[in-house]
């Protein structure tokens, strides 16, 4: 992605208002990655919150 001129790249979860085990993990992993948590945003994705992480490149 990098050599294609990307710069950023983006992901949406669950977000962290929404408790719940599994999503925890799946954010956790994320960060254990390099990714930062952004914004958690309502009704994007789905009827609940949505984390937006990002991962400079």
């Amino acid at each position: 992605m990098r050599a294609d001129g990307g710069r950023v790249l983006e992901v949406h979860t669950v977000g962290p208002s929404y408790h719940h085990d599994g999503y925890a993990g799946t954010r956790a992993f994320y960060e254990g990655t390099g990714f930062l948590s952004l914004h958690e945003l309502e009704r994007i994705d789905w009827n609940g919150p949505t984390l937006i992480l990002v991962k400079p490149l």
